[in-house]
């Protein structure tokens, strides 16, 4: 079971150091950046703090005092010695802690008797109820706090020690399995009610009694304290056996990055795969129409009503002053807003290409509202005039219209990167902060590191402009030149590190020494984690470059690592989609799919690839045809061939799926028999029986032409492919 754990420290880079310590040897860290931020955090259940006191200010103590009263152990972090010594110590802290025990009650709702002692459960009728330990856990961590609301992070917290991911649905699915054992009708369901947006809440009145004489304590797992609840005196909680299932991406453990400035040595010396038959597998399949948002929205048919949780789109940001580089600053204020409100799990923040439609239209926020459904909208201004800038911003209601927040900004033009950061805050304070509009919300702890220099911060965004508008060599040679004259200017801007990583990954796609390029990649994206360890765009590239060398290991922390620091980006959840099957998470990545639909329903052809990937290796062949034909015939690769016609080939349609395979065979002559493109392709091993079973099913051919395999050392064969 993980311990969660609290990190107080002001320093960015020694908070994200402490948490990438502490996370690797399996604790669930939650970040605080002052003092006033870790008051606001929740610290029941807290195992232990570790606080490094400077610049903190004189509240300190104050808080170094709560702390000791709430966890018992709190951890100081003077200097590099305590930091040096602090997985030993907070070891030491957690293993010394006693559990909390009880086994001695009863408790009763509705005819029912949840005995702790006997770990069982009666019905009215006297007749016992089986019951996981996991579906025992979580009816006694509901029923010891009857009529409060418990979110699943707090319900994952208590069982299992851990967050839950923004994907994780283990608490619904165990919730709906005790409806079924315990409601009258789980369909309408009266003992465990849903809370729309908040989550569950136990609804039956419960009463507490001692065990039957005799009864003998259950042994199990200790578990978490109890919270308060309105009775007094209330007994400590029971023990609480961990949660089943639990899935979740779990963090590896950690990498430690290079010394500063110097490329990735820590990747040094590894065999290097070639590059180009991974990255037909992984990369090459996003080069196909890339960055183009397509116009038909998320089927199916119709909207949903609003979700309660706070949702939000920021709307393209008006250029008031009609100069084109004016209108890229807008436009990455737009996206730097979207990225930092995404880190927030509280909130749902729509993807730019599904807001990007609205760009310069005039703008009806209640049909937006529909269309997207979000409950909020974010629409604003940005102007220079010489050195100086004026930007505006509106928080709107999307059900009645209303303006809850406005603002305005007069800056000198380089404090724009500030001003993002008070929009952000803003919004937060609005729609989540505590005595929020629309309910609490866990704020961010963490930001990316605000370029420091507006000369090169226009010229990565020119730069990153050539990469996703310009798929020639020659405008990917120009993004190279364009990133790297921002990097002259501003060595320490990670982000244009990341985009001179992804610059590299698509010159592969055009250049023959791949191997070279993916030395680069891996370069780039590991000083880019260096420089920002809190940028999680350059984990995910990290993560992609490792992959692509063959380290798996490395590519699933550095992927677990975006989506925590992240777990609202699109572009991290649709990229994992198409990873999460290497490292044995086909689940996780389908379900990333499904998240990453509903935060960009106007998703772009580039994540087409990796939607259809990760739905396939999970049997969803119904929804991997309806991804695949938001896509011309015209525009697909190898991959939509024969992933299309074998899902085809799996629904019964046979005809069409004969009939798709055999104009994918004519299109790519070669390429598309089994051998050579379920077999050789270095598919993890899953994908390859997978496409293997699929192209069979379909009508490929089989064997592939002794010339389709060369360049391939040794080739894998089918025994009816072998040569006599």
């Amino acid at each position: 079971m993980r311990s969660r754990v609290l990190i107080v420290a002001q320093d960015t880079a020694l908070r994200a150091r402490l948490a990438r310590v502490l996370s690797a040897t399996g604790h669930a860290v939650e970040l605080a950046e002052s003092t006033a931020h870790a008051r606001r955090i929740e610290r029941k259940g807290l195992a232990l703090a570790v606080v490094a006191p400077a610049g903190l200010g004189r509240d300190a103590d104050g808080l170094l005092a709560e702390l000791r009263a709430c966890s018992g152990d709190v951890l100081l972090v003077r200097d590099a010695a305590d930091e040096a010594s602090l997985p030993d110590r907070a070891a030491v802290a957690l293993k010394q802690r006693p559990a909390p025990h009880d086994a001695t009650l009863v408790l009763s709702f509705a005819g029912f008797r949840l005995d702790v002692a006997g770990h069982s459960l009666t019905d009215p009728s006297g007749s016992e109820i089986p019951l996981s330990s996991g579906e025992f856990a979580l009816l006694l961590a509901l029923v010891q706090r009857a009529g409060r609301v418990l979110s699943r992070d707090q319900l994952l917290q208590m069982l299992a020690g851990r967050d839950a991911d923004v994907f994780d649905r283990s608490i619904d699915m165990q919730i709906s399995r005790l409806r079924r054992k315990i409601e009258p009708d789980p369909k309408r369901p009266s003992l465990i009610a849903t809370v729309p947006g908040a989550g569950y809440k136990f609804a039956a009145q419960v009463t507490r009694s001692a065990p039957a004489p005799g009864a003998v304590p259950a042994a199990s797992p200790p578990g978490p304290d109890a919270e308060d609840t309105a009775q007094p005196a209330e007994p400590p909680a029971a023990p609480a056996p961990a949660l089943e299932p639990a899935p979740a991406l779990e963090p590896a453990p950690a990498w430690e990055p290079a010394p500063a400035l110097e490329p990735a040595p820590a990747l040094a010396g590894r065999r290097i795969r070639p590059a180009r038959a991974r990255l037909l597998g992984a990369f090459g399949v996003l080069a196909v129409a890339a960055c183009v948002a397509l116009g038909w929205l998320l089927w199916p048919a119709g909207h949903a009503a609003v979700s309660a949780i706070p949702s939000l789109a920021v709307l393209p940001f008006d250029n008031l002053s009609g100069n084109p580089a004016d209108a890229r600053l807008a436009d990455g204020m737009t996206e730097d807003i979207i990225t930092d409100l995404s880190r927030d799990r509280g909130f749902t923040v729509i993807a730019r290409d599904s807001t990007e439609v609205y760009k310069g239209k005039p703008t009806d926020v209640r049909q937006i509202g529909k269309d997207l459904n979000v409950s909020h909208v974010l629409e604003g201004s940005f102007q220079r005039d010489g050195g100086q800038v004026r930007i505006t911003a509106q928080l709107i209601d999307t059900a009645t219209g209303t303006h809850i927040w406005s603002g305005r900004y007069d800056r000198p033009a380089e404090q724009v990167f500030a001003v993002q950061t008070d929009v952000a805050n803003q919004i937060l304070d609005s729609l989540g902060g505590p005595g929020g509009h629309v309910g609490s919300s866990v704020l961010m702890t963490a930001k990316r590191k605000r370029p420091s220099d507006l000369t090169a911060y226009e010229l990565y965004q020119l730069g990153r402009e050539k990469i996703h508008l310009g798929m020639t060599d020659a405008s990917q040679l120009e993004a190279t030149r364009l990133l790297e004259q921002a990097l002259q200017i501003d060595p320490n801007l990670a982000r244009a590190h990341v985009f001179l990583a992804w610059n590299y990954a698509w010159r592969m796609t055009y250049e023959a020494d791949t191997a070279t390029l993916l030395r680069k990649m891996l370069a780039e994206a590991g000083l880019a984690v260096e420089l920002d360890p809190l940028d999680a765009d350059a984990h995910q590239a990290l993560g992609y470059a490792t992959g692509l060398s063959g380290d798996m290991r490395l590519a699933e922390h550095e992927f677990d690592e975006a989506l925590r620091i992240n777990p609202g980006a699109f572009s991290i959840l649709a990229t994992y989609a198409c990873w999460a099957h290497n490292f044995g998470k086909a689940k996780e990545g389908a379900e990333a799919v499904g998240r990453a639909m509903r935060l960009n329903p106007n998703f772009p052809a580039w994540a087409i690839p990796c939607f259809r990937l990760g739905l396939v290796m999970v049997g969803r062949y119904e929804d991997v045809v309806k991804v695949q034909q938001r896509q011309p015939e015209a525009q697909w690769n190898t991959d939509g061939f024969a992933i299309t016609a074998g899902s085809l080939a799996m629904l019964g349609r046979a005809d069409e799926a004969k009939a798709l395979a055999a104009r994918g065979v004519v299109k790519f002559p070669g390429l598309l028999s089994v051998e050579k493109f379920a077999l050789n392709r270095q598919w993890a091993p899953a994908a390859s029986k997978v496409m293997t079973d699929l192209m069979r099913k379909a009508g490929f051919p089989v064997c592939a032409d002794p010339k389709d395999l060369t360049g391939i050392a040794t080739p894998a064969r089918l025994p009816e492919c072998a040569p006599s």
